[in-house]
């Protein structure tokens, strides 16, 4: 059964990929490859999507959530390798809120949160 906490859990752990970004950028190195990062099925919230049983799924516009997800690590991706390019400015402009990034997680967040208010209290 899906829960509020659940998902705030994963909202939590999708919102540490900014600071992640931020620090690659200002620094022009990461942990990560920007292949790995372009795959959605590697992060927390990657596997607990691919976990749900049908039954979680109902009544929610799962193919949103899984697009706006690989959407999501699509736009990081590309910021991160801006960021290895040493293409700063350009990739602080797409972390923006009203640059790809911030686009991408804003429609991410907004279609959980909107799975989480239907769910009860």
């Amino acid at each position: 059964m899906i829960t509020r906490a659940a998902i705030d859990d994963v909202l939590r752990s999708h919102a540490a990929w900014k600071q992640e970004l931020h620090d690659a950028i200002a620094s022009q190195q990461s942990d990560f490859t920007v292949e790995t990062l372009k795959r959605d099925d590697l992060c927390e919230l990657g596997k607990w999507l691919r976990r749900l049983t049908p039954e979680d799924k109902q009544g929610v516009e799962i193919d949103l959530i899984l697009l706006a997800h690989a959407q999501f690590h699509e736009a990081a991706a590309e910021i991160l390798a801006l960021a290895l390019e040493g293409k700063t400015t350009i990739a602080l402009r797409l972390l923006e809120f009203n640059g790809t990034y911030g686009l991408t997680s804003a429609r991410l967040t907004g279609a959980l949160n909107e799975w989480k208010a239907r769910l009860p209290p």
